[in-house]
């Protein structure tokens, strides 16, 4: 059985003037022969009233997806090998190399998708092609103009308890938070130094190797 069928059916002599639904069933079966994965089908019935040279005719369409690629370590079954395989990386820890086929002109920075490349070529040309309609503010991402647009909105805005402080993210407030609590969960693993921020680890471990990365050209 192939991973998509379809079969139409015709119905003839139907009064009704239309009829739009959708049946979803659920088939499990399993095969115990030679080891073979778990089966699972779901047959989406979608039955929908067309006219046709002066007849009203239904048509049944089944949809057959198959699911029959199933993880021997845990209860999920995927349609395709390419997804269990990927799946299979999360148990034993192997890393997932994905592709990067563009590559940014100017910094030879690459991505997966040309989506990201375009998204990441702005921070070179500075362009600011979203501005807010309440103020003068502009963005080089939309997202990014969206969450600026809650502030004027006053939707989905994250509060400090302990002051007057608003955060658009809630991993801003959780980093602020750490200024009223002092907790410090980023620790040098050389003089045992905390930090609030794992830049601030970071920044504070090149001190150790004696690394200057920002350097005057003057």
């Amino acid at each position: 059985m192939s991973e998509s069928l379809e079969n139409e059916k015709t119905l003839d002599n139907l009064s009704h003037k239309y009829l739009d639904a959708t049946i979803y069933l659920n088939v499990k079966s399993e095969c115990e022969m030679n080891e073979e994965p778990v089966r699972t089908q779901d047959v989406k019935i979608i039955i929908k009233e067309e006219n046709s040279m002066n007849k009203e005719h239904m048509h049944i369409r089944t949809q057959i997806g198959t699911n029959i690629y199933k993880c021997s370590l845990c209860d999920k079954a995927y349609s395709k090998s390419s997804h269990l395989k990927r799946h299979m990386m999360k148990h034993t820890g192997e890393k997932l190399i994905i592709p990067k086929p563009y590559q940014c002109s100017l910094c030879n920075t690459s991505f997966a998708y040309n989506t990201l490349l375009v998204r990441h070529q702005t921070t070179h040309t500075g362009e600011k092609a979203y501005t807010c309609s309440q103020c003068d503010k502009a963005y080089s991402q939309e997202g990014d103009l969206k969450r600026h647009m809650r502030i004027h909105t006053g939707e989905d805005l994250y509060q400090c308890s302990q002051c007057d402080k608003v955060f658009l993210r809630n991993s801003e407030l959780i980093i602020h938070m750490r200024r009223h609590t002092g907790e410090t969960p980023y620790q040098c693993n050389v003089c045992g130094k905390g930090y609030s921020q794992n830049s601030y680890l970071l920044q504070h471990l090149r001190d150790h190797l004696g690394e200057k990365p920002y350097q005057c050209s003057q």
